[in-house]
């Protein structure tokens, strides 16, 4: 069979691109054919026939070569090591498998895209600095790929933003030539809002303080006491021995419960007016009394918080706090108070940013009701449960029918002796024989524990007991 020659190229779907020749069955492709694979779809670019079989000459069927590949990453063309010298697959398109240089070494490509090469970026010695939101600064040097930042450039972080400042450029990867890879930082200069003066940093910025990026620099200064942390984005930082406040705050759950206290913290921690967002709601600052100097010789740390009053929003009231504001209830600042409320029953934890929330046991009620079935009969009798689940004139669809609300008598608080849900039955009307029938039950004991629908229940139907119930699942019927 005739052969031809065809070129192609691969389109992965991470945007590289390679290509070169194969030959195969002029009948088996044409010019534009299109073929997906697992890691992108080839092209076939251009047919030559050859008008005869290539076997005699040593070419074969499936034969496939290698000359070029793109790296969509870096933008650039990557030398290939066969250079379509040589053959990199005898099975066709999918088959091929070479080599790119990547800069520092020869990276494999091929298979269909299961293999993709990436070129080593050139990078850059930018020098930067953090600008914590408390108003303190640090910097240093990063080491890392050219092209991910420029001189201006603003990266924001949860406690303060970065700033390149300067940036020279290698012209090559840093990695192959001097082992020093990207994301390299160092801290060399420590500035406190606090003391108004630069701290002595502990690295100097002789060595790294920090191996993937901006966020990951971790390194110490001397407050004029001791070691002080900072780095992590500004999660850390240090200070001179600082001047204390007393606040008052308030934590506004998602749920509608809110509840505060006091914190002793350093005054340039915080102002009135500050929020701080957590997973289940946000602190909120509300007052500041500035002592103008450190309470640690009085005792008291940095971080000590006090709770002293709970408002539950589903009973719209407030509870009795255990601590009362008497002792301190956390020792790590707003989010780490944990203390409890009494519910009407126990004692309910609350605090830690949310994660535990208090609940009063809501005051429970004597509801009146009737079912009404799509076929005509209904029945009724009463049920206890939370004030606030029911009131007068609620309707409740089932399948079956539905549950009408006809009365309720509120006690106003928890009854304990009656759990919620529990439902009597007191009397059934047939609407086939349009009377009432007598109940068994006859509301002298419950029929149901879990609210309307659960009730299940006997008639008397002239010559045996038929079940009714369940939200009309079971009905009775005269004389059935």
């Amino acid at each position: 069979m005739s052969d031809s020659y065809f070129s192609y190229i691969f389109y992965a779907w991470n945007g590289d691109q390679w290509g070169g020749f194969f030959y195969d069955d002029t009948v088996d492709y044409n010019a534009g054919a299109v073929l997906y694979d697992y890691g992108g779809y080839y092209y076939i670019s251009g047919e030559t026939p050859q008008g005869r079989d290539l076997g005699s000459f040593g070419i074969n069927e499936g034969d496939i070569y290698t000359n070029w590949y793109y790296d969509f990453n870096s933008g650039q063309f990557l030398t290939v090591e066969s250079a379509g010298m040589y053959r990199t697959g005898t099975g066709g398109l999918g088959s091929e498998y070479d080599r790119a240089w990547n800069g520092a070494a020869w990276d494999d490509f091929g298979d269909g895209g299961f293999y993709q090469a990436s070129a080593e970026l050139p990078d850059s010695y930018f020098t930067w600095t953090f600008y914590a939101w408390s108003g303190d600064q640090w910097g240093g040097v990063l080491y890392d790929d050219s092209r991910d930042y420029r001189v201006g450039d603003v990266l924001y972080d949860s406690f303060g933003y970065y700033y390149i400042s300067s940036e020279i450029e290698y012209g090559y990867d840093l990695t192959a030539g001097s082992g020093i890879k990207e994301g390299h930082v160092t801290t060399s200069w420590y500035w406190d809002q606090t003391a108004q003066n630069y701290l002595s940093v502990y690295s100097g910025g002789w060595w790294a303080t920090g191996n993937s990026g901006l966020g990951s620099e971790y390194d110490y200064t001397w407050n004029g006491q001791n070691w002080d942390d900072f780095g992590d984005g500004g999660f850390y930082q240090s200070n001179g021995p600082a001047s204390d406040s007393y606040y008052t705050w308030v934590f506004y759950a998602w749920s509608g419960d809110q509840w505060g206290g006091v914190l002793y913290d350093d005054s340039q921690d915080y102002g009135v007016g500050s929020i701080i967002y957590d997973d289940y709601g946000y602190y909120y600052i509300s007052s500041e009394y500035v002592y103008g100097y450190d309470l640690g010789s009085s005792g008291i740390d940095e971080g000590r918080v006090l709770t002293t009053w709970y408002w539950d929003a589903s009973s719209a009231s407030f509870l009795s706090v255990a601590s009362g504001g008497s002792y301190a209830t956390g020792f790590y600042g707003l989010g780490s108070e944990y203390d409890s409320a009494w519910s009407g029953e126990n004692w309910d934890d609350f605090g830690s940013g949310g994660w535990y929330q208090a609940n009063a046991v809501p005051p429970d009620s004597y509801f009146s009701y009737v079912f009404y079935a799509w076929s005509g009969d209904q029945w009724g009798g009463y049920f206890y449960d939370d004030s606030r689940d029911y009131s007068w004139g609620s309707t409740v669809w089932d399948s079956y029918g539905y549950y009408y609300i006809t009365g309720e008598y509120e006690y106003g608080y928890d009854l304990g002796w009656a759990a919620e849900g529990t439902v009597y039955t007191t009397w059934y009307w047939d609407a086939w024989s349009y009377s009432y029938l007598d109940v068994s039950s006859d509301g002298y004991y419950a029929t149901g524990f879990y609210g309307l629908g659960s009730e299940y229940d006997y008639v008397w139907n002239g010559w045996r007991w038929d079940d009714f119930g369940d939200g009309g699942w079971y009905q009775a019927s005269w004389w059935s």
